[in-house]
């Protein structure tokens, strides 16, 4: 394909997720381009000389609303549907792991965008907790029909550079700070009503593909024999996704099935050159000890954060 490549978003503290991300992409996808689209000033480190990556940040945006305004969890990767590098790509979360080549759903010429397929119903609670509060959606989306639509985890996505509008985007801001509590886990469910009511008034061409296989949905068992390692290519191809809050750590072995990624990080210091495999658990421990410190202190600082606002709320 011209001009497709793969994006993965990434900040400090997943930054180790996302190069055994990259080092998946490039054992699946060789000859693909990688972008990281980093959230944060932090040291990305040397690349493995042979991996075709490119970098956006902050400071590279073109848009000054995206500049000033999408950063942080799940905004960030809202960035790429304007200032990708390249006309078409695959989107990852830094929680993902490819177990097969990816670029047989990237059909462009029927699609703007491709989406997961979960097969899934979804009660109006189960839209409360993971999308948005249908309560809202006359007064905000007049017309949209919500309640058939196949709502996915947008961790993983294909899509067309300058195809959503950058208006929709801006009016989020101004949805979210009139009404709180409308869209829930960041960017997910703006970007599910957004996709489906674009598609519903023709605005776009929304393809889905059975390609996400979100880890906590399933048992450990299951998970291991669905994606063994070592590693078996001739696959239908997935996106192994470990959404929530327990993420493949050499620590977590036990609890959650992380082998795949865990797999690809010793693979990406391995293409950097590091073959010792003491130094390589050495330092896998020093990035897990590292995210599990700073997933830590910002959950802290959540609850200090949620309790002075409960304070307020109480007061005023």
């Amino acid at each position: 394909m011209k001009n497709f490549g793969v994006i993965i978003t990434c900040c400090e503290t997943d930054y180790c997720f996302a190069k055994g991300t990259c080092a998946s992409v490039k054992y699946f996808m060789p000859n693909t381009p990688i972008c990281f689209l980093v959230d944060g000033e932090f040291d990305l480190g040397e690349f493995p000389e042979d991996y075709d990556i490119t970098v956006l940040k902050k400071e590279n945006l073109k848009n000054d609303f995206l500049k000033a305004n999408s950063w942080g969890w799940g905004l960030t990767k809202m960035n790429a549907f304007w200032e990708s590098p390249f006309e078409t790509f695959l989107l990852l979360d830094a929680d993902t792991a490819l177990y097969g080549d990816m670029s047989r759903y990237a059909d462009f010429s029927k699609f703007d965008f491709i989406i997961d397929d979960p097969k899934v119903e979804y009660t109006v609670d189960k839209l409360r907790r993971f999308f948005f509060n249908p309560d809202h959606i006359e007064k905000y989306f007049p017309g949209f029909s919500y309640l058939s639509n196949p709502y996915v985890c947008t961790g993983v996505l294909f899509g067309k550079r300058d195809i959503l509008r950058i208006e929709d985007y801006e009016r989020y801001f101004e949805i979210k700070a009139l009404q709180p509590d409308f869209f829930v886990l960041a960017e997910q469910g703006f970007l599910n009503v957004l996709l489906f009511q674009m598609a519903q008034k023709g605005d776009i061409r929304l393809g889905s593909h059975d390609f996400q296989y979100v880890i906590p949905d399933f048992s450990y068992e299951e998970s291991k024999k669905n994606f063994p390692v070592p590693l078996i290519k001739d696959v239908s191809p997935q996106v192994i996704h470990w959404a929530g809050s327990i993420k493949p750590l050499l620590q977590n072995r036990k609890n959650r099935y992380g082998e795949p990624l865990i797999f690809f990080r010793e693979k990406y210091l391995k293409d950097l050159g590091i073959t010792d495999p003491a130094a390589i658990e050495r330092i896998l421990t020093e990035e897990d000890n590292f995210h599990v410190a700073n997933v830590n202190s910002r959950t802290l600082k959540g609850r200090i954060k949620n309790h002075i606002k409960k304070f307020k709320n109480i007061f005023s």
